[in-house]
């Protein structure tokens, strides 16, 4: 299967060839890059799976290093040839890549945005660049996903998930959910050996039912401090009845030692 898929991909980078020429003389001429670009949006619209093949041959033959394994959506462009691609890297519709490194086993969804850094127009001072534009590569980490319309423009480590719709405006550690905007760290990630975390509503109220719920507590109020009971300890120990028995053995104690007296 592998020799097939190397064959296929044979063919594509001959189909392409013409636009990777171009490419390649414009880059050793020292020219710029308006011949690569041409070639990579031509390369966009090509459809389906003729597209991806076409797309991959493509840029293994112009980027900096992108592996023969990847998976280029329709309308995706990058901008820049300064780019980096590990192996089954891959990406939806639509996605707008500048100058970025983006490790193995990496998905990105449609319309994901990674510009070249976030000071490409922006002097020393923080304002409106005027002179020589500013390029700092991104690098997304290896086997990341970046969810639909994410923005990024600082790095992010590997195995990280960034939700849809995030603006990540500073770099970001890995094994980490991320989200927002400005994005943030939401929660980390568990890692392949790590157990679930039981942190559900369904489970914590059956935990505070079966340590402390409402039933047991009246149970034990009802063992422990229950009005009968307490009724049943006073009438056995200190009932009204009891304490008259007492005080009227006590009451003739004291009265016969007179009459004793009186006798003798």
């Amino acid at each position: 299967m592998k020799a097939v898929k190397r064959a296929v991909f044979a063919v594509a980078w001959v189909v392409v060839l013409p636009f990777t020429a171009l490419a390649w003389i414009e880059k050793r001429a020292g020219a710029g890059e308006r011949l690569f670009v041409l070639g990579a949006h031509t390369m966009a619209l090509m459809p389906g799976f003729v597209g991806n093949l076409l797309r991959a041959a493509f840029y293994r033959a112009t980027l900096d290093d992108a592996h023969w394994e990847t998976n280029i959506g329709f309308g995706s462009v990058f901008s820049h040839r300064e780019v980096r691609l590990g192996a089954n890297v891959s990406t939806g519709s639509y996605c707008m890549l500048g100058h970025v490194d983006i490790g193995a086993r990496t998905r990105l969804a449609s319309r994901v945005s990674i510009p070249s850094g976030k000071r490409q127009h922006l002097d020393e001072q923080g304002g409106i660049s005027h002179g020589e534009t500013v390029f700092t590569q991104v690098r997304i980490g290896a086997d990341c996903w970046l969810g639909e319309g994410a923005i990024v423009l600082d790095d992010i480590g590997e195995a990280s998930i960034v939700a849809a719709g995030a603006v990540v405006g500073h770099a970001m550690p890995g094994g980490v959910l991320i989200g927002g905007n400005p994005a943030k760290v939401l929660r980390a990630l568990p890692g392949p050996g790590d157990a679930a975390v039981p942190d559900g509503p369904a489970q914590a109220r059956s935990e505070t039912a079966a340590s402390d719920g409402p039933v047991r507590d009246r149970s034990d109020t009802v063992a422990s401090d229950a009005p009968v009971h307490a009724r049943a300890d006073m009438s056995t120990t200190d009932a009204p009845a009891h304490a008259r028995t007492d005080s009227d053995a006590d009451a003739e104690a004291v009265f016969e030692v007179p009459r004793t007296g009186g006798s003798a």
